[in-house]
């Protein structure tokens, strides 16, 4: 039998957008098509030599400046358009959705996933399936000072005695996009989260209820889905996010410069490793063999009661995050330092190239790692108003 080494990188980023639809004809808005168009080229950094990373672009002039930006850092990865890419390869999509198989169906290439593992994927990225987890984990860790709960809601009655029991929590759709389909509600049940919520229940069938916390940390564990029916834990990535859930970045360093900022003396890491074993051990069953992927299970650091807790559960990103990609970067990096990934968007692609240049010139080691500075992910060319970049900042700026 012919084995597969060569893949192909599709980050397709509309992907959690495209979930929450569930149509293969969805049209994802024309702004987050432009963000991944920009961004798509960060696929680079998670290859290796002979893979190929496929482009919304069909242009070769595209795909060429691509290939030299990427020549030294990231040598024998190929760029291609999604109708040029190989057939002989394994696909690695940001995520599975139907709008992805419509897209490979469209170039003769529906077999490469199978509507079942669209409908499987779809199921089991639901926040229901993150709340089932959550429960198994804290009834099975519940000596390791976790925290947060989630409940499922599916009556609009039953919804509105429930929020207003809370003092604050949150309330989010089944599915949705990465800081969309969230509200926070104080208690009160009134428009215009009333109308929200009766459009989520009717939309999708069920609403999402999490007491609000006493957050100090987001982070996130990685985990690798293996053809075997295994899941294999690969690391922490810490990231940061905006007062309404919105991603900012993420912090790279070595695995274990991270754990030290992340856990310090406020959480025992010995706590954290049992966790991890027993959530490789509930993933693998809940899974159960109908997904092969990265996936990444966000968590947070919590001041609950005096002390500091661990929710373990947030959310499943069954797909690549951008806590994956940061797990590749630190090679970027000189010994011991800690830098921070990050993207932006400028309503211009004048005002882009004006804030990418007023960042600080990179400054490498003798082995070409970067040490000072700030160093382009993704080539900014004339139209560009997405970028991405890693940047060596001071501790304190750190967070």
């Amino acid at each position: 039998m012919y084995l597969c080494t060569m893949k192909a990188y599709f980050f397709n980023y509309s992907h959690d957008l495209c979930m929450a639809n569930h149509s293969r004809f969805y049209l994802p808005p024309r702004q987050v098509l432009e963000m991944e168009g920009c961004l798509m080229p960060l696929a680079a950094w998670v290859a290796s030599p002979g893979d190929w990373v496929v482009t919304l672009q069909n242009s070769q002039d595209f795909h060429d400046v691509c290939q030299g930006f990427y020549r030294e850092k990231c040598p024998g990865v190929q760029f291609c358009s999604i109708q040029e890419c190989p057939s002989n390869v394994e696909w690695v999509p940001w995520g599975i959705d139907a709008l992805l198989w419509e897209r490979l169906r469209k170039v003769g290439m529906e077999s490469v996933f199978t509507w079942k593992m669209v409908e499987d994927v779809r199921r089991l990225s639901s926040r229901q399936i993150a709340a089932q987890v959550l429960r198994h984990l804290k009834q099975a860790c519940g000596e390791y000072k976790l925290c947060g709960d989630s409940f499922a809601i599916t009556d609009e009655q039953e919804l509105r005695d429930l929020l207003e029991s809370l003092p604050q929590s949150l309330v989010k759709a089944p599915w949705s996009g990465s800081g969309r389909g969230l509200r926070f509600c104080y208690g009160r049940y009134e428009p215009p989260l009333s109308g929200w919520c009766r459009h989520v229940l009717e939309e999708q069938g069920c609403i999402m209820v999490e007491p609000l916390l006493n957050k100090l940390e987001d982070f996130a564990a990685e985990f690798r889905a293996l053809p075997d029916g295994r899941v294999c834990f690969e690391g922490i990535s810490f990231f940061q996010t905006t007062s309404r859930c919105t991603y900012i970045g993420n912090k790279v360093a070595t695995q274990m410069l991270l754990r030290h900022d992340l856990f310090g003396e406020r959480y025992p890491e010995a706590y954290f490793d049992a966790l991890i074993a027993q959530l490789e051990r509930i993933l693998s069953e809940t899974l159960a063999n109908r997904y092969v992927g990265p996936l990444g299970v966000d968590m947070m650091l919590c001041r609950e009661g005096g002390e500091i807790r661990l929710h373990p559960c947030v959310e499943i990103n069954l797909r690549m995050t951008m806590g994956w990609l940061a797990l590749h970067l630190p090679r970027l990096l000189a010994s011991d330092v800690t830098a921070v990934f990050q993207m932006r968007y400028e309503h211009t692609a004048d005002a882009m190239r004006k804030y990418m240049n007023h960042l600080p010139s990179p400054l490498f080691d003798e082995e070409g790692r970067l040490m000072k500075g700030a160093l382009p992910l993704v080539p900014c060319l004339g139209d560009t108003r997405y970028s991405a970049w890693l940047a060596v900042t001071p501790a304190e700026d750190l967070g």
